[in-house]
């Protein structure tokens, strides 16, 4: 690992203290030469890093750019030397994580970038994704399932990222039936599920779990079609690394220890949608009701008429009086 890197690594794990430029040498294996000429290389990155000669140097709090060595400063001990791949811009981090996937990456790879070119959201829609205003991520999966075990898998990844969410904000967030989370009637982020499975043994080789949040943004930030849907996550307190990593330890932990029950019940408890009018496209006709209930297998059940109507997948939005 180069010298500035592990400089990185040392700073970010004493945020918002000094440590000497000693200190650091002896730490790293390294000359305080070295350890100068990192600082100001970090510094030409947009670190803002403060130096005094009788303490030595102290990354600030304000500091909010994504690195390998930020996120990992954040991840708990179990998860602490998962692959952490961060990008500045990347066409796409689903993508790059299938791609990583399919060459072998191990259970909980985590790609990560600062922008995305074609970030994708469901029915090949584009998930806005500009530079430095939000948390783009993806998380490769090798779960022991079989295919249709995997119909939770975006339920998790939403009760993941709320209760991400739920540690940096005291706002109300809520799940849009499906893969939609959403703060004041206004989208803020994002899920994206992908996976690879054998035809034969219908065994699940891989699964990538994307994730995108808004965040720091506002109403200027977005294109006009759709500044009126569009929100973002609020947060000065939490860094944008903090938010990388404690998604991957929420989307881990809930992966390898959940009780369907207990985050079926949860998932309804933060719905968007339930008790709202309602219209949506079935067999090519539209159809308007009320949404009832999620039911045991995390499908939408929707009131329609005298019958009640069960929605596996589709786009529901909420109709407007």
């Amino acid at each position: 690992m180069k010298t500035i890197k592990k400089v990185m690594g040392v700073l970010e794990n004493h945020r918002g203290n000094f440590v000497s430029g000693q200190a650091l040498a002896d730490e790293i294996g390294v000359s305080r030469m070295a350890i100068w000429k990192s600082i100001e290389a970090l510094r030409k990155e947009g670190y803002r890093i403060e130096s005094l000669p009788s303490k030595g140097y102290k990354l600030q709090e304000g500091n909010d750019i994504l690195s390998e060595e930020g996120i990992r400063s954040h991840l708990p001990k179990k998860y602490k030397q998962n692959p952490v791949i961060v990008y500045d811009t990347i066409d796409s981090t689903n993508n790059a994580a299938k791609t990583m996937a399919m060459q072998g990456a191990e259970h909980g790879t985590l790609i990560v970038a600062n922008e995305q070119k074609q970030g994708r959201g469901r029915f090949g829609r584009t998930f806005f994704s500009p530079k430095s205003k939000g948390v783009f991520l993806s998380i490769v999966l090798r779960p022991q399932m079989l295919i249709q075990e995997t119909v939770f898998t975006t339920i998790l990844a939403a009760i993941a990222t709320v209760r991400m969410l739920g540690k940096i904000t005291e706002e109300e967030i809520r799940i849009k039936w499906v893969n939609d989370i959403f703060v004041q009637d206004k989208k803020v982020g994002g899920i994206l599920t992908e996976l690879a499975c054998d035809v034969e043994s219908q065994q699940v080789s891989y699964i990538v779990v994307g994730i995108g949040l808004n965040v720091n943004m506002s109403a200027e930030d977005f294109p006009p079609e759709i500044s009126e849907l569009a929100g973002s996550i609020r947060s000065k307190d939490f860094s944008r690394n903090y938010m990388a990593a404690e998604l991957l330890n929420q989307v881990l932990s809930i992966f390898e220890e959940h009780s369907a029950e207990a985050i079926l019940e949860e998932y309804r408890s933060k719905q968007y949608l339930l008790g709202k009018d309602v219209f949506f496209e079935k067999d090519n006709q539209k159809m308007y009701g009320k949404a009832l209930d999620i039911d045991a297998k995390g499908a939408l059940v929707v009131r329609v008429g005298e019958e009640d109507v069960t929605l596996n997948s589709g786009e529901v939005s909420v109709r407007l009086q």
